[in-house]
């Protein structure tokens, strides 16, 4: 079984679908499986590594792309967005590799499945394609799909009850790396962070902008709880840079003064110890595919407060509290309980652990990819 993981953002951008990416191919490897990850930026860091070469989608020539196509009505050949360029550039390119006796491609970008889709179809590649969809994609164009991987519950009943789900899908989630994230020292975190050791910190990871990640809506809610009680409180906001990032950062300071800190492109691997450093975890968009963050907060022991939609609901479980995200009052008030019952917040850390290693460890998310994998190759149905 010869597997391949495709990211055309990996290297060059920083999500939850290149993070995937990254950590599947990783645990394949370790499991001893024949895995290559084919991602569109960087330089090979692991012998299983390929980059392929790609129009990024920040680059300049590829604006000027877009900009010649669109009098050719670029979108019907996806040449419309920067993030399909990408994509397509990617999957031409990838294809010298792909015939070189792949069975599967996994992958999170939507496009690059259905145009590796269409190359199987002309025979130019062998292998089926999954499309692990944690990228918001409509149902019109999940429908294209032959193989797809819902990464909740929710989601696969959702295209059920939308009457287009077909016996080639199936549900298994991302998963968490539980060597990586773990419970470290909270006062070294926080001395290694150049954090105050006296704090209340509460963290939210996510893209920093207004627009679905809500970061002005966090701002709001930790102003209005600050004004509430006398302990000292830190609001740590960490993502990737947006359009409208430094205004948000403007507006974070102006609210909050010194009680907020942003981390802009924070590497990865710094993550861990910012989250064990932290006390609280929350994200305040009101909707998400999964929600990673939840996963890495939780199995460094540290409890997530998240949105009252059901996949939110699911991936926290007893290892926090999902409420109504729209709602100040409800936010400020989970978070000042956090902050003054020692025993809720002893509960909801130990419960944050055990939750993620039961339901998402990679050990355990793996072994079901596998037997997927397993299951197509073996041209069985209700894979």
């Amino acid at each position: 079984m010869k597997i391949a993981i495709a990211s055309t953002g990996l290297g060059h951008i920083y999500r939850g679908v290149e993070a995937w990416a990254d950590d599947t191919a990783a645990t394949l490897y370790q499991k001893g499986i024949d895995v290559t990850l084919f991602k569109g930026g960087g330089k090979p860091e692991h012998p299983y590594e390929v980059v392929v070469s790609c129009y990024q989608r920040d680059l300049p020539k590829t604006h000027r792309l877009i900009k010649f196509f669109s009098y050719l009505s670029g979108w019907r050949y996806y040449m419309g967005l920067p993030y399909h360029v990408e994509q397509f550039t990617f999957a031409l390119n990838v294809i010298r590799h792909l015939r070189k006796g792949f069975d599967i491609v996994h992958t999170q970008d939507p496009q690059l499945a259905i145009l590796l889709q269409r190359f199987k179809r002309f025979g130019l590649i062998k292998a089926e394609v999954i499309l692990a969809h944690g990228t918001e994609e409509d149902n019109t164009l999940l429908a294209k799909i032959k193989y797809l991987q819902q990464i909740a519950p929710f989601h696969l009943d959702q295209v059920r009850e939308a009457g287009i789900a077909k016996d080639t899908w199936f549900c298994a989630p991302n998963f968490i790396d539980t060597r990586m994230f773990k419970p470290r020292s909270k006062n070294k975190m926080r001395e290694l962070f150049d954090l105050p050791q006296d704090a209340f910190i509460i963290l939210q990871a996510a893209a920093i902008k207004r627009h679905h990640k809500r970061i002005d809506f966090a701002i709001d809610c930790i102003a209005k709880l600050k004004a509430t009680i006398d302990v000292p409180l830190l609001f740590v906001v960490v993502g990737g840079r947006e359009d409208d990032t430094d205004d948000v950062i403007e507006y974070g300071k102006k609210m909050l003064g010194d009680s907020v800190r942003f981390y802009v492109n924070l590497p990865r691997e710094n993550m861990p110890g910012l989250y064990a450093a932290s006390d609280l975890f929350m994200l305040t968009s009101l909707m998400e595919m999964l929600g990673i963050v939840f996963l890495e907060a939780m199995a460094c022991g540290v409890p997530a407060v998240g949105s009252n939609h059901p996949v939110q609901q699911w991936v926290i479980g007893s290892g926090g509290d999902s409420i109504d995200m729209t709602d100040q009052d409800a936010v400020v008030n989970i978070l000042k309980r956090y902050m003054t019952d020692q025993t809720y917040m002893a509960d909801k850390q130990k419960n944050a652990l055990a939750w993620v290693k039961e339901h998402f460890a990679k050990d355990v998310v793996i072994a079901q990819y596998i037997e997927k994998y397993t299951g197509i190759l073996s041209g069985k149905h209700n894979v």
